[in-house]
Protein backbone atom coordinates (compact mmCIF):
# COMPACT_ATOMS: atom_id res chain seq x y z
CA UNK A 1 0.00 0.00 0.00
CA UNK A 2 1.02 2.84 -0.89
CA UNK A 3 0.40 6.74 -0.35
CA UNK A 4 1.10 10.52 -1.45
CA UNK A 5 1.00 12.82 1.29
CA UNK A 6 0.59 16.93 -0.37
CA UNK A 7 -1.32 19.90 1.44
CA UNK A 8 -4.54 21.16 0.05
CA UNK A 9 -4.22 22.94 -3.69
CA UNK A 10 -1.09 21.00 -4.70
CA UNK A 11 -2.82 18.08 -7.36
CA UNK A 12 -2.65 15.26 -4.73
CA UNK A 13 -5.31 13.84 -6.48
CA UNK A 14 -3.97 14.42 -10.33
CA UNK A 15 -0.21 12.19 -8.47
CA UNK A 16 -2.83 9.52 -7.27
CA UNK A 17 -4.41 9.00 -10.64
CA UNK A 18 -0.81 9.76 -12.59
CA UNK A 19 1.02 6.30 -10.42
CA UNK A 20 -1.97 4.50 -10.38
CA UNK A 21 -2.08 4.98 -14.05
CA UNK A 22 -5.70 5.65 -13.89
CA UNK A 23 -7.46 8.77 -15.53
CA UNK A 24 -10.21 10.37 -12.75
CA UNK A 25 -13.02 12.70 -13.95
CA UNK A 26 -11.33 15.88 -14.03
CA UNK A 27 -13.81 19.01 -12.88
CA UNK A 28 -13.89 21.69 -15.74
CA UNK A 29 -13.22 24.17 -12.53
CA UNK A 30 -9.63 22.38 -11.74
CA UNK A 31 -10.16 19.46 -9.29
CA UNK A 32 -10.42 15.85 -9.32
CA UNK A 33 -12.29 13.90 -6.65
CA UNK A 34 -11.47 10.03 -6.60
CA UNK A 35 -12.37 7.59 -3.91
CA UNK A 36 -8.16 6.57 -3.74
CA UNK A 37 -7.30 10.55 -3.28
CA UNK A 38 -9.68 11.39 -1.00
CA UNK A 39 -10.25 8.13 1.70
CA UNK A 40 -7.49 9.04 3.81
CA UNK A 41 -7.78 12.82 3.13
CA UNK A 42 -9.19 14.75 6.44
CA UNK A 43 -12.67 15.26 7.48
CA UNK A 44 -14.84 13.18 9.36
CA UNK A 45 -14.60 9.08 8.32
CA UNK A 46 -14.37 5.69 10.08
CA UNK A 47 -13.14 2.98 7.54
CA UNK A 48 -13.68 5.09 4.63
CA UNK A 49 -16.66 6.98 5.83
CA UNK A 50 -15.95 10.45 6.82
CA UNK A 51 -16.16 10.64 10.79
CA UNK A 52 -13.06 11.62 12.21
CA UNK A 53 -10.10 13.76 11.35
CA UNK A 54 -6.84 13.11 10.20
CA UNK A 55 -5.59 16.46 8.98
CA UNK A 56 -3.08 17.08 12.42
CA UNK A 57 -3.66 13.37 13.30
CA UNK A 58 -4.14 14.72 17.14
CA UNK A 59 -3.08 11.54 19.53
CA UNK A 60 -6.86 10.83 20.04
CA UNK A 61 -6.88 10.03 16.14
CA UNK A 62 -3.95 7.63 15.69
CA UNK A 63 -6.08 4.91 16.74
CA UNK A 64 -8.54 5.41 14.32
CA UNK A 65 -6.20 6.28 11.63
CA UNK A 66 -3.70 2.86 12.28
CA UNK A 67 -7.06 0.88 12.29
CA UNK A 68 -8.41 2.85 8.87
CA UNK A 69 -5.28 1.98 7.44
CA UNK A 70 -4.70 -2.11 8.72
CA UNK A 71 -8.47 -2.04 7.52
CA UNK A 72 -7.49 -0.52 3.98
CA UNK A 73 -4.61 -3.77 3.63
CA UNK A 74 -7.32 -5.66 3.41
CA UNK A 75 -8.78 -4.35 0.05
CA UNK A 76 -5.63 -5.94 -1.73
CA UNK A 77 -4.42 -2.46 -2.00
CA UNK A 78 -0.90 -3.57 -3.07
CA UNK A 79 0.98 -1.18 -5.41
CA UNK A 80 -2.08 1.29 -5.05
CA UNK A 81 -1.59 4.65 -4.42
CA UNK A 82 -4.00 6.60 -1.93
CA UNK A 83 -3.56 10.38 -1.06
CA UNK A 84 -3.66 12.05 2.35
CA UNK A 85 -3.17 15.48 3.49
CA UNK A 86 -1.53 14.35 6.35
CA UNK A 87 1.94 15.58 6.50
CA UNK A 88 4.63 12.68 6.67
CA UNK A 89 6.43 14.05 9.74
CA UNK A 90 2.81 13.44 11.65
CA UNK A 91 2.28 10.03 10.31
CA UNK A 92 3.14 7.46 13.44
CA UNK A 93 2.87 4.34 10.91
CA UNK A 94 4.83 6.06 8.02
CA UNK A 95 7.55 3.23 7.22
CA UNK A 96 4.27 0.75 7.02
CA UNK A 97 3.92 1.97 4.25
CA UNK A 98 5.92 0.23 0.28
CA UNK A 99 6.22 3.65 -1.11
CA UNK A 100 5.30 7.24 -0.45
CA UNK A 101 5.92 9.99 -2.00
CA UNK A 102 5.67 13.61 -0.54
CA UNK A 103 4.29 16.67 -2.74
CA UNK A 104 6.64 19.48 -1.04
CA UNK A 105 6.19 23.13 -0.89
CA UNK A 106 9.82 24.40 -0.13
CA UNK A 107 10.40 26.76 -3.03
CA UNK A 108 8.39 30.21 -3.73
CA UNK A 109 7.04 29.34 -7.08
CA UNK A 110 5.64 26.10 -4.89
CA UNK A 111 3.55 28.71 -2.72
CA UNK A 112 2.63 31.10 -5.35
CA UNK A 113 0.95 27.81 -7.49
CA UNK A 114 -0.72 26.80 -4.58
CA UNK A 115 -1.91 29.90 -3.72
CA UNK A 116 -3.53 30.61 -7.33
CA UNK A 117 -5.36 27.10 -6.94
CA UNK A 118 -6.56 28.08 -3.54
CA UNK A 119 -7.58 31.39 -5.03
CA UNK A 120 -9.57 29.60 -7.91
CA UNK A 121 -10.39 26.53 -6.55
CA UNK A 122 -14.44 26.82 -5.59
CA UNK A 123 -13.82 23.63 -3.17
CA UNK A 124 -11.15 25.72 -1.06
CA UNK A 125 -13.98 28.58 -0.52
CA UNK A 126 -11.12 31.21 0.98
CA UNK A 127 -11.58 33.89 -2.18
CA UNK A 128 -14.30 34.86 -4.79
CA UNK A 129 -11.65 35.89 -7.61
CA UNK A 130 -14.78 37.86 -9.13
CA UNK A 131 -14.68 40.26 -5.90
CA UNK A 132 -12.47 43.09 -5.06
CA UNK A 133 -10.78 41.45 -2.28
CA UNK A 134 -7.99 43.87 -0.27
CA UNK A 135 -4.32 43.20 -0.08
CA UNK A 136 -4.67 42.50 3.59
CA UNK A 137 -7.08 39.67 3.12
CA UNK A 138 -5.19 38.30 0.56
CA UNK A 139 -2.17 38.77 2.63
CA UNK A 140 -3.62 36.93 5.83
CA UNK A 141 -4.64 33.75 4.36
CA UNK A 142 -0.94 33.59 1.90
CA UNK A 143 0.66 33.99 4.94
CA UNK A 144 -1.31 31.21 6.57
CA UNK A 145 -0.91 29.08 3.21
CA UNK A 146 3.21 29.76 3.61
CA UNK A 147 3.56 28.22 6.91
CA UNK A 148 1.69 25.12 5.89
CA UNK A 149 4.89 23.31 4.42
CA UNK A 150 5.46 20.08 3.66
CA UNK A 151 9.21 19.88 3.85
CA UNK A 152 11.17 16.80 2.78
CA UNK A 153 11.00 13.52 4.51
CA UNK A 154 14.13 10.62 4.42
CA UNK A 155 11.59 7.81 3.96
CA UNK A 156 9.77 9.43 0.92
CA UNK A 157 10.16 9.89 -2.75
CA UNK A 158 10.07 14.12 -2.27
CA UNK A 159 8.97 15.87 -5.14
CA UNK A 160 8.75 19.54 -5.36
CA UNK A 161 4.98 20.93 -5.92
CA UNK A 162 6.46 22.78 -8.84
CA UNK A 163 7.45 20.29 -11.03
CA UNK A 164 4.24 18.80 -11.06
CA UNK A 165 3.07 21.82 -12.21
CA UNK A 166 5.81 22.25 -14.75
CA UNK A 167 5.34 19.11 -15.95
CA UNK A 168 9.13 18.25 -15.68
CA UNK A 169 7.95 14.81 -12.74
CA UNK A 170 5.22 13.64 -15.38
CA UNK A 171 7.88 13.69 -18.13
CA UNK A 172 10.77 12.46 -16.18
CA UNK A 173 8.84 9.39 -15.29
CA UNK A 174 7.31 8.52 -18.37
CA UNK A 175 3.57 9.10 -16.44
CA UNK A 176 0.31 9.81 -18.85
CA UNK A 177 0.89 13.01 -20.37
CA UNK A 178 -2.76 13.01 -22.20
CA UNK A 179 -4.13 12.71 -18.73
CA UNK A 180 -1.53 16.05 -17.33
CA UNK A 181 -2.66 18.58 -20.28
CA UNK A 182 -6.11 17.59 -19.68
CA UNK A 183 -5.38 19.00 -16.42
CA UNK A 184 -3.36 21.67 -17.09
CA UNK A 185 -5.96 23.30 -19.53
CA UNK A 186 -8.80 23.12 -16.26
CA UNK A 187 -5.60 25.03 -14.32
CA UNK A 188 -5.08 27.73 -16.64
CA UNK A 189 -4.49 30.71 -14.22
CA UNK A 190 -1.28 28.40 -12.70
CA UNK A 191 0.38 28.87 -16.92
CA UNK A 192 -0.70 32.38 -16.95
CA UNK A 193 0.96 36.49 -16.44
CA UNK A 194 -2.11 38.29 -14.70
CA UNK A 195 -3.01 38.58 -10.97
CA UNK A 196 -0.54 41.71 -10.60
CA UNK A 197 -1.90 43.08 -7.40
CA UNK A 198 -2.14 39.05 -5.88
CA UNK A 199 1.57 38.97 -7.56
CA UNK A 200 2.84 42.07 -5.51
CA UNK A 201 0.72 40.84 -2.42
CA UNK A 202 2.62 37.25 -2.40
CA UNK A 203 5.74 38.78 -2.97
CA UNK A 204 5.64 41.17 0.02
CA UNK A 205 4.25 38.40 2.66
CA UNK A 206 6.95 35.89 1.56
CA UNK A 207 10.01 38.43 2.01
CA UNK A 208 8.59 39.18 5.39
CA UNK A 209 8.17 35.34 6.15
CA UNK A 210 11.38 34.18 4.65
CA UNK A 211 13.79 37.16 6.46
Amino acid sequence: MNIVCYAGCCAGALMCDLLNDEQGVIHQLGFIKTKKSEVLKPGPFVLGDRTSSFHNLALNDQTTWLGTVNHMKGWHTKDIWFGTHLNPYTIPNITDFEKVVNITTVTKKSHWFKFLRAYHLPTVKFFNPESDISVEHLQAIMKTMINDRFLPHDYCTNVEFEDIVSGSFVSDNNLNTEHFEKWKQTNPWLYGTDYIKERNAFDEVWERNET
